[in-house]
Protein backbone atom coordinates (compact mmCIF):
# COMPACT_ATOMS: atom_id res chain seq x y z
CA UNK A 1 0.00 0.00 0.00
CA UNK A 2 0.78 3.74 -0.87
CA UNK A 3 1.30 3.93 2.75
CA UNK A 4 3.33 1.74 3.48
CA UNK A 5 6.10 3.68 5.33
CA UNK A 6 9.33 1.73 7.35
CA UNK A 7 9.70 2.22 10.57
CA UNK A 8 13.73 2.53 10.78
CA UNK A 9 15.64 3.47 7.75
CA UNK A 10 19.26 2.14 7.94
CA UNK A 11 21.35 3.92 5.78
CA UNK A 12 25.27 2.89 4.57
CA UNK A 13 25.55 2.01 8.31
CA UNK A 14 29.59 1.13 8.63
CA UNK A 15 31.53 0.03 12.32
CA UNK A 16 34.89 -0.03 12.71
CA UNK A 17 37.46 -0.06 15.50
CA UNK A 18 40.98 1.59 14.91
CA UNK A 19 41.59 -0.16 11.35
CA UNK A 20 38.78 -3.17 12.15
CA UNK A 21 35.87 -2.95 9.67
CA UNK A 22 33.36 -4.89 12.07
CA UNK A 23 30.54 -4.32 8.65
CA UNK A 24 30.25 -1.42 5.88
CA UNK A 25 27.50 0.30 4.05
CA UNK A 26 24.79 -1.75 5.40
CA UNK A 27 21.56 -0.39 4.32
CA UNK A 28 17.76 -1.76 5.21
CA UNK A 29 14.14 -0.70 6.03
CA UNK A 30 11.78 -2.27 8.62
CA UNK A 31 8.42 -1.91 8.05
CA UNK A 32 5.56 -1.37 10.80
CA UNK A 33 4.60 -4.89 12.18
CA UNK A 34 6.84 -7.19 9.99
CA UNK A 35 9.20 -9.59 11.61
CA UNK A 36 12.73 -9.08 10.08
CA UNK A 37 15.53 -11.20 10.70
CA UNK A 38 19.06 -10.45 10.13
CA UNK A 39 21.51 -13.30 9.78
CA UNK A 40 24.83 -14.00 9.95
CA UNK A 41 27.70 -16.23 11.41
CA UNK A 42 29.72 -15.79 14.45
CA UNK A 43 31.31 -12.46 15.22
CA UNK A 44 30.31 -11.41 11.73
CA UNK A 45 28.59 -8.12 13.89
CA UNK A 46 25.09 -8.39 14.82
CA UNK A 47 25.31 -7.89 18.04
CA UNK A 48 27.02 -4.78 17.39
CA UNK A 49 24.85 -3.92 14.98
CA UNK A 50 22.03 -4.43 17.46
CA UNK A 51 23.88 -2.29 19.78
CA UNK A 52 23.97 0.70 17.54
CA UNK A 53 20.44 0.37 16.23
CA UNK A 54 19.55 0.74 20.19
CA UNK A 55 21.48 4.01 20.64
CA UNK A 56 23.90 2.06 22.83
CA UNK A 57 27.27 2.50 20.66
CA UNK A 58 27.61 5.15 17.74
CA UNK A 59 28.61 4.16 14.34
CA UNK A 60 31.72 5.25 12.51
CA UNK A 61 29.34 6.05 9.64
CA UNK A 62 25.62 6.07 8.43
CA UNK A 63 22.16 7.16 9.31
CA UNK A 64 19.30 5.51 10.91
CA UNK A 65 16.44 7.12 10.37
CA UNK A 66 12.81 6.96 13.10
CA UNK A 67 10.28 8.80 12.63
CA UNK A 68 12.24 11.59 10.25
CA UNK A 69 15.20 11.79 13.16
CA UNK A 70 18.77 10.20 12.72
CA UNK A 71 19.04 8.83 15.83
CA UNK A 72 22.66 8.53 15.46
CA UNK A 73 23.17 12.29 15.76
CA UNK A 74 20.53 13.36 19.11
CA UNK A 75 21.07 14.53 22.53
CA UNK A 76 20.72 12.31 24.99
CA UNK A 77 16.89 13.48 25.74
CA UNK A 78 15.73 12.62 22.03
CA UNK A 79 17.29 9.02 22.41
CA UNK A 80 15.71 8.35 25.41
CA UNK A 81 12.38 9.44 24.04
CA UNK A 82 13.45 6.77 21.04
CA UNK A 83 13.94 4.04 23.36
CA UNK A 84 10.47 4.73 25.09
CA UNK A 85 8.87 3.20 21.67
CA UNK A 86 11.46 0.11 21.35
CA UNK A 87 12.42 -3.03 23.37
CA UNK A 88 15.28 -5.18 24.07
CA UNK A 89 16.03 -8.46 24.74
CA UNK A 90 19.59 -9.41 25.08
CA UNK A 91 21.21 -12.21 24.57
CA UNK A 92 21.68 -13.18 28.63
CA UNK A 93 18.36 -12.18 29.07
CA UNK A 94 19.90 -9.60 30.96
CA UNK A 95 17.43 -9.72 34.29
CA UNK A 96 18.74 -8.05 37.17
CA UNK A 97 19.48 -11.09 39.51
CA UNK A 98 19.20 -9.58 42.87
CA UNK A 99 15.63 -8.19 41.65
CA UNK A 100 12.10 -10.21 41.54
CA UNK A 101 11.01 -10.84 38.03
CA UNK A 102 8.17 -8.49 39.00
CA UNK A 103 10.77 -6.14 40.02
CA UNK A 104 12.51 -6.77 36.73
CA UNK A 105 9.63 -5.81 34.43
CA UNK A 106 8.49 -3.05 37.36
CA UNK A 107 11.52 -1.11 36.23
CA UNK A 108 11.16 0.49 32.52
CA UNK A 109 7.39 1.29 34.13
CA UNK A 110 8.60 3.29 36.79
CA UNK A 111 11.20 4.72 34.89
CA UNK A 112 9.33 5.98 31.73
CA UNK A 113 5.76 6.10 33.18
CA UNK A 114 3.48 7.97 35.78
CA UNK A 115 1.63 5.03 36.53
CA UNK A 116 0.27 4.06 40.27
CA UNK A 117 1.45 0.94 41.72
CA UNK A 118 -1.73 -0.90 41.32
CA UNK A 119 -1.62 -0.33 37.35
CA UNK A 120 1.94 -1.57 37.22
CA UNK A 121 0.82 -4.88 39.18
CA UNK A 122 -1.87 -5.34 36.96
CA UNK A 123 1.09 -4.60 33.71
CA UNK A 124 2.87 -6.63 35.14
CA UNK A 125 0.56 -9.52 35.49
CA UNK A 126 -0.64 -9.33 31.81
CA UNK A 127 2.75 -8.97 30.55
CA UNK A 128 3.86 -12.46 32.77
CA UNK A 129 0.55 -14.28 31.89
CA UNK A 130 1.30 -13.05 27.44
CA UNK A 131 4.85 -15.41 27.93
CA UNK A 132 3.18 -18.35 30.00
CA UNK A 133 4.84 -17.16 33.30
CA UNK A 134 1.72 -16.16 35.25
CA UNK A 135 2.63 -17.02 39.56
CA UNK A 136 6.34 -16.23 38.33
CA UNK A 137 5.77 -12.58 39.87
CA UNK A 138 7.94 -13.23 43.21
CA UNK A 139 10.49 -15.84 41.84
CA UNK A 140 14.34 -14.81 41.53
CA UNK A 141 16.27 -14.88 37.82
CA UNK A 142 18.49 -17.79 39.72
CA UNK A 143 15.46 -20.11 39.99
CA UNK A 144 13.66 -19.88 36.50
CA UNK A 145 15.44 -22.27 33.41
CA UNK A 146 17.41 -20.72 30.37
CA UNK A 147 14.18 -20.78 28.59
CA UNK A 148 11.98 -19.10 31.41
CA UNK A 149 14.95 -16.00 32.07
CA UNK A 150 14.33 -15.37 27.99
CA UNK A 151 10.41 -15.12 28.43
CA UNK A 152 10.95 -13.12 31.65
CA UNK A 153 12.99 -10.96 29.51
CA UNK A 154 10.32 -10.54 26.48
CA UNK A 155 8.09 -9.46 28.99
CA UNK A 156 10.01 -6.90 30.54
CA UNK A 157 11.18 -5.82 26.74
CA UNK A 158 7.41 -5.23 26.44
CA UNK A 159 6.38 -4.01 29.52
CA UNK A 160 6.21 -0.27 27.62
CA UNK A 161 4.10 -1.86 24.46
CA UNK A 162 7.39 -1.00 22.07
CA UNK A 163 6.65 -0.18 18.98
CA UNK A 164 9.71 -1.99 17.50
CA UNK A 165 11.02 -5.11 19.40
CA UNK A 166 14.91 -6.16 19.44
CA UNK A 167 15.93 -9.81 19.73
CA UNK A 168 19.93 -10.71 20.23
CA UNK A 169 20.11 -14.13 19.42
CA UNK A 170 16.80 -15.29 20.63
CA UNK A 171 17.84 -18.77 20.99
CA UNK A 172 21.41 -18.69 21.98
CA UNK A 173 22.21 -21.57 24.64
CA UNK A 174 18.54 -23.14 24.70
CA UNK A 175 17.82 -26.09 24.06
CA UNK A 176 16.22 -27.00 20.40
CA UNK A 177 12.36 -27.56 21.89
CA UNK A 178 12.86 -24.19 24.04
CA UNK A 179 13.88 -22.59 21.22
CA UNK A 180 11.33 -23.52 19.45
CA UNK A 181 8.77 -22.63 21.99
CA UNK A 182 10.34 -19.14 22.05
CA UNK A 183 10.18 -18.38 17.93
CA UNK A 184 6.31 -19.43 18.75
CA UNK A 185 5.91 -16.85 20.85
CA UNK A 186 7.37 -14.24 19.53
CA UNK A 187 5.65 -15.14 16.03
CA UNK A 188 2.46 -14.84 18.59
CA UNK A 189 3.43 -11.75 19.75
CA UNK A 190 3.99 -10.47 16.76
CA UNK A 191 0.07 -11.35 15.42
CA UNK A 192 -1.73 -10.51 18.37
CA UNK A 193 -0.25 -6.89 19.12
CA UNK A 194 1.51 -5.89 16.08
CA UNK A 195 4.53 -5.39 17.45
CA UNK A 196 7.11 -5.48 14.68
CA UNK A 197 10.43 -7.41 15.14
CA UNK A 198 13.96 -7.06 14.91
Amino acid sequence: PADHKPIIIVKNLTQRFGDNIVFENVSFEVYKGEVLVIVGGSGCGKSTLLKILIGLQKPYAGEIIYQGTDITKVEDEELNEYRKNIGVLFQSGALFSSMTIKENIALPLQEYTDLDAGTIDNIIKMKLGMVNLAGYENHNPSELSGGMKKRAGIARAMALDPKVLFLDELSAGLDPITAVELDDLIIKTNEALGTTLV
